[in-house]
């Protein structure tokens, strides 16, 4: 399984070079705690850089702190994919309970 848990304090560069090598969509921001802080996407990415954010500017304020998400083991595939018509998501982490804030 890719790694796909970053810090907050990496920068845009970094971001977009671990989403390009992963070939993922979406990485989970977490703390020194491994607690989750959010996610980020390669169009979070991009609305940063062309709200005037540079390239070795860190991340912490194109994440987003508040993500959809479920709780492995806790869902059907029924919810997830009504998850992803409703809120017209083209994916949905799925986490570990005590990965949550």
């Amino acid at each position: 399984m890719k790694d796909i848990t970053v810090k907050a304090n990496i920068t845009i560069r970094q971001a977009m070079k671990i989403l390009d090598k992963t070939g993922e969509k979406c990485l989970v921001v977490v703390d020194d705690k491994n607690k989750i802080q959010g996610t980020i996407t390669d169009g979070d990415l991009r609305r940063s850089i062309l709200r005037g954010t540079s390239f070795q500017e860190d991340i912490s304020t194109s994440y987003n702190p508040k993500p959809k998400f479920l709780f492995q083991n806790s869902y059907n595939i029924e919810e997830a994919i009504e998850m992803l018509r409703a809120f017209k998501l083209d994916l949905i982490p799925i986490i570990d309970q005590n990965h949550i804030l």
